[in-house]
């Protein structure tokens, strides 16, 4: 289920912080999470992240081989207001030492034909191919510790938030190296936006399975499903899943209203709240939470018109009292997810010509680095963990 934009903050402080807690988000890094006057929004929070304690173990092995048969067209995207200057065949770009652990993105792209599972080095290096799934496979998303991948098939292109395009869809997992393709939900009516738990345990996905898009979680060890969210007269779709640091909240998309908003709930679908109250004129969608566990940003455009998506940022404990605040970065951003450390963001975008490709940046909007370039549409990327 990471283009440019704008971000909000948001700050939220659970009652118990877990033992051996490091900062992960120290706040001279975060200048993008300020308001317009650049003061600090977000303190530097502690958080450790769960190691994951389950690991499926597979024996089948995928060898995965491309197969050139094109059989989906490329939907041209909107031009962004801002020209991209970094790009993998201009000038080396400079950037801090420690670049998000394991400096590993896995995304999706349609240059074989049909979408596939990629991985690349953040030093623009050793593109691979994992699957090689005749209908297709897109929503890469890493398991806790970085061995494994959740994904989707059949996948036949690049879906909107508002569209409903993955019919029949259902989730897969396979190693970091390709190998180990198994099924993970069989059950008839499109699952995905998979979004695996910082403890390992449980992944938590989009389905239609009951007519309408709900949230549901499923237990790896049992494989029991259980649904979180439910359609009501003025709840008309949730999606986009996206677990807190700790493992106890999700934060999702809501369509109310035929408004999208962010809200989150616990873990058990309880206490759902509004996060981001931005009116009947914009749209909140691709929510994500930030390692620091205070933050929350997500992707916003106008309603009912062509806009190039911006990043915005708000931090949970203001969630009754302030605006979310639009981080002053170029567009369109949308898709972003962040790096191990939490001092990078990858995510979405497209050139002067409209091409959408995978982008990597500072946590403060520095060193905005272009990881693919290819005339077909690349997306979904997700930011490998620590292995």
């Amino acid at each position: 289920m990471l283009a440019a934009a704008i971000v909000g903050v948001v700050r939220f402080t659970p009652n118990i912080l877990p033992p051996g807690i490091m900062t992960l988000i120290p706040s001279q890094l975060l200048a993008p999470f300020t308001s317009p006057t650049k003061s600090d929004l977000i303190p530097s929070a502690t958080v450790a992240l769960p190691t994951a304690t389950e690991v499926i173990t597979v024996t089948e092995t995928l060898q995965p081989t491309i197969t050139p048969t094109p059989t989906i067209a490329h939907t041209p995207t909107l031009p962004p207001v801002v020209e991209v200057t970094a790009t993998p065949d201009s000038t080396a770009v400079v950037v801090p030492t420690k670049i998000g652990g394991s400096g590993q993105i896995a995304f999706a792209s349609i240059r074989s034909g049909m979408p596939q599972i990629y991985l690349i080095n953040t030093d623009l290096t050793g593109l691979t191919l994992l699957t090689n799934m005749e209908e297709g496979a897109c929503q890469p998303t890493w398991s806790p510790d970085g061995t494994q991948i959740v994904f989707i098939s059949p996948c036949k292109g690049r879906g909107e938030f508002y569209e409903n395009v993955y019919n029949n869809s259902s989730l897969y997992i396979i190693n970091a190296d390709g190998t180990g393709q198994k099924p993970l939900t069989t059950v008839p009516g499109s699952d995905f936006d998979p979004a695996w738990s910082p403890d390992g345990k449980r992944i938590a996905f989009t389905s239609l399975r009951d007519g309408k898009k709900d949230i549901y979680l499923l237990t790896l060890e049992t494989g029991a499903i259980t649904q979180l969210t439910t359609v009501t007269n003025d709840v008309q779709e949730n999606s986009q899943p996206a677990w807190s640091p700790f493992g106890n909240q999700i934060v999702y998309t809501v369509k109310r209203f035929d408004t999208y908003q962010v809200w989150a709930m616990s873990d058990t679908g309880q206490g759902n709240a509004q996060i981001a109250r931005s009116g009947q004129n914009f749209w909140d969608f691709l929510p994500v939470w930030a390692p620091d566990g205070a933050t929350i940003l997500f992707s916003q455009r106008d309603v009912g018109v062509a806009s190039r998506p911006w990043l915005m940022s708000i931090r949970y404990e203001d969630r009754e009292t302030k605006d979310p605040v639009r981080l002053d970065l170029p567009r369109p951003i949308e898709d972003v997810q962040f790096s191990p450390d939490g001092l990078w963001l990858v995510f979405e975008s497209t050139d002067s010509e409209g091409n959408r490709d995978i982008y990597i940046m500072t946590a403060s909007g520095g060193n905005r680095t272009r990881l693919t370039n290819d005339p077909t549409v690349d997306f979904d990327p997700a930011w490998r963990p620590n292995p």
